[in-house]
Order: structure tokens, then C-alpha cells, then sequence
């Protein structure tokens, strides 16, 4: 047998091919991405699958099923929680961003609160429950602005109506009509 020699794509790719760690990830980035597959998850086991440990422990699993050795996986897995969970979690108080998170984000609080202290505006939208995460936060928030801005619209339609019809009211209207039926 003669050896061939490789072409520098070639030794790359090759690098890439037998790098533990490449393929620990490129397996976390599938099975991240997997979750969108299966959308049959009942209520109760979704609930499980929130629970953190639960979370790292499943990490820990595709980790180790790609890279089929525990310490590298063990390792990956402290690797990803912090940098998911902690540095680049806009809601962490590790966060990296600092003050330009996303809105709404704990990094971003000091920011909001010096334009809320300085500009006077409307009043904050209540805060949600806990136990929310951030997404549904996110929703949280939206829906509380449409429902304020629905709210504002009824009123101004209600003093609208009551402005062009005195029997704006069902019951004045009832009233009136049994009136004009006994004066008839």
C-alpha cells in the first residue's frame, strides 16, 4: 500500500473528523435543534424536562454518547451550562452583556430604570408571576400592552357611542321603547 499524501483541506477536515470536542458539540447543536422534532411531549413530562438537573443531565448524555468518553463529556457539559446558563443568559447575573442586553433582560435593568426615572410616561405593566421563563415573559409583557391599548381604544368608542345616541345604554333603549309603546 502507498500512502497518498493529503491536501491541507483534506488534514483539516481530518482534524475536525477526529476532534472529541468538535464532535461533542456538533452533537449538542443537533439534539438542541431536536427538540423542535418531536412536539408530542405531554404536560407533565415537559415539566420534567424543565427541571435544570434534568437539563444538565441530558446534556451530559448527548455529550457522552458522541464523544463515548465521560471526563471530555463531563467537562463539555460544566462548559456548556455556564456559558449557556450563566455568561451568555441575558437574564443571569453573570451576564456578559452588560448593559446593552436584550430588553427586558436583568443586564439591561440599570439602563431602563435610569430611562424610566428620567422620562416620565406611562404607568410599568404589572409584573408577571414566577416561574416564568424568559419567552413567556416576553409573551407576558406583549399581551399586557395590547390589552392596555385595547382597553384605551374601548373607552374612546364607548364615549363615542354615548356622545352620538342618548339609548347608547340596552336598558335606556328598552325603557324607551316600552314608553313609546304605552303612550301608543
Amino acid at each position: 500500500m502507498t500512502s497518498m499524501a493529503l491536501s491541507p483541506i483534506d488534514a483539516i477536515l481530518g482534524a475536525f473528523n477526529g476532534n472529541l470536542y468538535f464532535i461533542g458539540l456538533m452533537m449538542l447543536i443537533l439534539n438542541l435543534g431536536g427538540r423542535f422534532i418531536v412536539m408530542e411531549v405531554s404536560k407533565d413530562q415537559e415539566l420534567f424536562f424543565q427541571h435544570p438537573w434534568v437539563r444538565r443531565f441530558l446534556i451530559f448524555v448527548v455529550l457522552f454518547v458522541a464523544t463515548r468518553n465521560i471526563w471530555i463529556s463531563f467537562w463539555l457539559t460544566i462548559a456548556v451550562v455556564l456559558v449557556l446558563g450563566y455568561l451568555f443568559n441575558e437574564n443571569s447575573a453573570l451576564c456578559m452583556f452588560g448593559k446593552g442586553g436584550a430588553p427586558g433582560a436583568s443586564c439591561a435593568e440599570d439602563e431602563s430604570k435610569d430611562k424610566g426615572a428620567s422620562g416620565g410616561g406611562a404607568s410599568a405593566p404589572p409584573n408577571p408571576p414566577g416561574g416564568m421563563t424568559p419567552e413567556e415573559k416576553d409573551i407576558y409583557r406583549r399581551l399586557n400592552e395590547k390589552k392596555e391599548r385595547y382597553d384605551q381604544a374601548s373607552l374612546k368608542e364607548k364615549e363615542v357611542a354615548a356622545k352620538k345616541s342618548k339609548y347608547a345604554d340596552p336598558a335606556l333603549v328598552y325603557m324607551a321603547n316600552l314608553s313609546l309603546l304605552k303612550d301608543a
